[in-house]
């Protein structure tokens, strides 16, 4: 209980105001900001754990602001621990009571419903935390589930890193290891900090979203067009990095073991364009009588046939 009546970081900045929700004292960290600098209304929810570190989030928020070519400072983010008032949640923990299931999720229904952008946070990429918990792969589906709600995926900048330099390595062992561990969600086995919430969300899945199979299917689809979005978009950063195209044996070699990964994934168009660009690129260094010719013509027979 002594741990309870320290204010953390969080809570000391709001201990002494006076929530514009309830008019109690003590009020959610946004209700203590003011400028446009710093509070406005949110375009992004983010979608995360609480294991996860201050750091990683604020270097998932910089990367997709960088991505975008946003303002960090114009950039308005719906994050739980802070605009959510944890003086009441606080309050509750010392009467030794849990948030009501219904409340709780009609504040995260809502925030889905009205920001309409949630940025999902996956870390680490060998065994994301976040598709452990129920709470987070059932955002992940309501968001799913509407047709102008957007879902963005990062991950951390050092994951991501580690990830990509894997897959100049072995593309497909390395790719196949993330989508064989990002692809087997099941939602039975997640959990959450409150039993009662995981056999409410659960029951939610079974009735409501068409069962179990279905709600992890869903999941593991969004999962997969993300994976494959990343691969892409790393083919495309090396090909730019190639100076007006010129034959770059690297490059040819990535694009090379992508095109026979997307091939084995049944992805023929994305395969088509990896082939493609190593073919274009060696016919440019060897010219397109070389022997070398046959192995990128050759994969590509393989895609056609």
């Amino acid at each position: 209980m002594r741990e309870l009546d320290k204010n953390g970081i969080i809570r000391e900045e709001g201990k002494d105001t006076i929530c514009p929700i309830d008019g109690e004292k003590g009020a959610a960290y946004v209700h203590t900001l003011q400028g446009d600098d710093h509070v406005g209304p949110a375009s992004i929810m983010i979608s995360y754990t609480w294991g996860y570190s201050i750091g990683d989030i604020v270097d998932v928020l910089t990367n997709y602001c960088t991505s975008n070519g946003l303002n960090p400072k114009k950039v308005y983010v719906w994050i739980c621990c802070l605009c959510n008032n944890q003086h009441r949640v606080v309050e509750m923990k010392k009467r030794k009571e849990d948030i009501p299931f219904e409340e709780f999720h009609k504040v995260f229904h809502g925030r889905v419903t009205g920001i309409r952008h949630v940025l999902a946070m996956m870390s680490p990429w060998t065994k994301p935390e976040y598709l452990t918990r129920v709470w987070c792969i059932f955002e992940l589906f309501t968001a799913s589930m509407m047709e102008d709600c957007k879902i963005t995926i990062e991950m951390p900048e050092r994951e991501r890193e580690d990830f990509l330099e894997g897959l100049d390595e072995s593309a497909l062992k390395h790719a196949g290891k993330l989508f064989s561990v990002l692809s087997s969600t099941d939602v039975e086995k997640a959990e959450a900090s409150v039993p009662s919430d995981r056999e409410n969300i659960l029951n939610i899945v079974k009735n409501e979203t068409g069962g179990y199979d279905q709600f992890n299917v869903a999941i593991n689809q969004l999962i997969r067009t993300w994976v494959m979005q990343l691969i892409k978009d790393a083919a495309r950063s090396r090909l730019e990095d190639v100076v007006n195209g010129e034959y770059d044996e690297g490059c040819v070699i990535f694009h090379q073991r992508v095109g026979l990964l997307f091939w084995r994934l049944g992805e023929l168009e994305s395969a088509m364009d990896m082939y493609r660009v190593e073919l274009k690129m060696k016919v440019k260094k060897f010219g397109s009588d070389d022997l070398d010719m046959l192995y990128p013509l050759g994969n590509i027979a393989l895609v056609l046939k």
